[in-house]
């Protein structure tokens, strides 16, 4: 690939990730309904948070910028060892032989292609742990509200038989069956009773507020939330297995793996760099590189030693 057409995929990556970060930039949620809805599900309302979610957006972008220059490095290390495998005419039928970069450049090189692997790894994971945490966000708002939902149906219902008894009352003072104490309890429960409903519904009103901050889309005008849940049996024999299984989903516990996993492939990559260029001399380092604690000590004398057998031809 020539220099040019490198030069103009660069720009084209550019305006490419230039536009899907100004799609990224999402209006946030200003009350206005997005769509007319007397019903939710939790199903509906994790799929409009998981759309609604700048953060899962943002991940998405830096994954694709990885990707493009996963790809930028690959097409410069294929040119590299190209221009060092080859051998070019002039228009003037001048040779140039193959070119030699030097160990330290192809280090470089083929370095940085395991670390662009293992960011978008980082990153693939730290998008799924993102996904769960917005999912288990909605799950809990959602069960608030369903909980919030039967607190006032039952509050609702008890209001009106407070209504009744009290309209019953009214009517038996009048007929001589029923004392003024009597009418006065009922009354004194009746506003105990509408100020409690009140009180649950101003609480109902804000979760559904918090709600349609989280998905995006107007709540406040959703009657009912369905109970569409998965119900499960659990015992103190679930608990290992569902802590094994959290700690297995952790995204910072996963990032340090995988930062252990990153440098024992760099060391893995360097070996065979040198391997393939002084062969069985780089024996000497091996025996400390495979423990899982090296001496600094004995490995430092292996290397140096191993430096010996290498100089050795040139002294």
């Amino acid at each position: 690939m020539s220099h040019k057409t490198r030069k103009y995929r660069c720009h084209l990556s550019f305006i490419l990730i230039v536009t899907l970060a100004l799609q990224v930039m999402v209006i946030p949620f200003t009350g206005e309904p997005v769509f007319a809805a007397t019903r939710m599900t939790l199903d509906k309302a994790t799929q409009l948070a998981l759309l609604n979610s700048d953060a899962l957006e943002e991940i998405k972008l830096d994954i694709l910028k990885k990707n493009m220059e996963r790809q930028q490095a690959v097409e410069g290390l294929r040119d590299i060892r190209k221009k060092e495998s080859t051998v070019r005419f002039s228009l003037l039928f001048s040779i140039s032989f193959p070119e030699k970069h030097g160990m330290p450049k192809e280090i470089e090189l083929i370095m940085k292609i395991p670390k662009i692997d293992h960011e978008i790894d980082i990153l693939n994971h730290k998008l799924a742990f993102n996904e769960q945490k917005i999912k288990f966000e909605v799950q809990q708002i959602y069960l608030d509200l369903l909980l919030q939902q039967r607190t006032i149906a039952r509050l609702t219902n008890q209001v009106d038989l407070e209504k009744k008894s009290l309209t019953r009352l009214e009517t038996d003072l009048k007929r001589g069956m029923a004392s003024q104490e009597d009418l006065d309890a009922a009354k004194a429960s009746k506003e105990t009773m509408d100020k409690l409903l009140a009180k649950e519904s101003k609480t109902f009103f804000s979760l559904k507020e918090k709600l349609s901050a989280k998905c995006g889309t107007d709540m406040l005008s959703v009657s009912s939330f369905n109970m569409d849940l998965y119900m499960a049996e659990l015992n103190r024999n679930d608990i290992t297995p569902l802590v094994r299984t959290a700690t297995a989903r952790d995204f910072d516990f996963y990032s340090i793996v995988q930062q252990r996993k990153l440098a024992e492939k760099k060391v893995d990559e360097l070996v065979d760099i040198y391997r393939g260029r002084y062969g069985s001399k780089v024996n000497r380092i091996m025996p400390e590189i495979r423990k899982n604690k090296a001496n600094k000590a004995k490995f430092l004398a292996a290397y140096n030693a191993m430096l010996d057998d290498i100089d050795r031809p040139w002294t």
